[in-house]
């Protein structure tokens, strides 16, 4: 077992571990840490592993407890991490803490200029227009149905004791295409596999905003991101799973026959078809 494999059963004992633990159930333990059955399952089955609660985890308590010298609970719960699989010993950001999240690499560079600062604390049309101007900074693909799914106006106390008052968007993004086309997007094919299935690519994010209503964190993962093979590995391990585990049929498409002619036309497929056939 090399050590990626390795890294990847220490996940899944420790989850498991301490569901057994606690005697709690997969529903009551995932509804007790806040994340579905299915994330838990996938936990627990080597599909995937805890890092992104984890993330959170250190980053709450970074910007709720900043000073951490005393005792160093961030550090020593960082390495337990690792030890354990679930995160990666990456060195941290200039003036950030291993584990944390980033900040956007260039936050100078958002637009705010066409957005209304007030509005983007609950409307969605408001957050969506700025989710638009800024895809290139926030990495949205363009191909994709964009859809903000909550706008939450939070407030907490700040390091200095003062209130504040910060805002929590999540949105997401999902992209229909034929699994002929996944090729030439970085996404592998499962095995046998028809060319023309219907498949459904997923992305989505959370945007956070500080006081000021600038962007604080932008959290979450791409649909397709030619810079990070790990995203499009991603995507092809997910549909790789759900076509063993017979979540596609010959008669899964729900959609109209008028709309798949409109849709392979965008998809360009007749081209596909043709590179096929030579």
């Amino acid at each position: 077992m090399g050590a990626v494999g390795a890294e990847r059963w220490l996940a899944v004992g420790f989850v498991v571990g301490i569901r057994n633990k606690v005697g709690l159930s997969q529903d009551d333990f995932a509804s007790a840490f806040g994340v579905s059955v299915g994330t838990l399952r996938n936990w627990e089955q080597g599909r995937n592993r805890p890092d992104g609660p984890a993330r959170a985890l250190l980053t709450v308590d970074m910007e709720l407890n900043p000073m951490d010298d005393k005792y160093s609970m961030r550090p020593k719960l960082f390495e337990w991490f690792v030890k354990f699989g679930i995160l990666e010993d990456q060195k941290a950001q200039v003036g950030r803490e291993q584990g944390t999240w980033d900040p956007p690499a260039s936050p100078e560079l958002f637009l705010y200029d066409r957005t209304h600062f007030e509005s983007m604390k609950s409307d969605k049309d408001e957050l969506f227009r700025f989710l638009w101007e800024n895809r290139k900074l926030l990495k949205l693909n363009e191909d994709a149905n964009t859809k903000v799914c909550s706008v939450r106006p939070c407030v907490r106390v700040g390091r200095d004791g003062f209130i504040l008052q910060e805002t929590v968007v999540e949105y997401v993004q999902e992209m229909n295409v034929f699994a002929r086309e996944l090729g030439r997007r970085g996404v592998h094919i499962p095995e046998d596999m028809p060319g023309d299935t219907e498949v459904t690519l997923y992305g989505g994010n959370a945007l956070i905003f500080d006081e000021y209503g600038h962007v604080k964190y932008n959290i979450g993962n791409s649909i397709l991101d030619p810079a990070r093979d790990s995203v499009q590995r991603k995507q092809s391990d997910r549909l790789s799973y759900l076509w063993r585990a017979g979540a596609f049929s010959e008669k899964s498409s729900g959609m109209s026959p008028f709309r798949q002619i409109h849709l392979r036309g965008a998809m360009d497929w007749f081209r596909s078809v043709r590179v096929q056939e030579k």
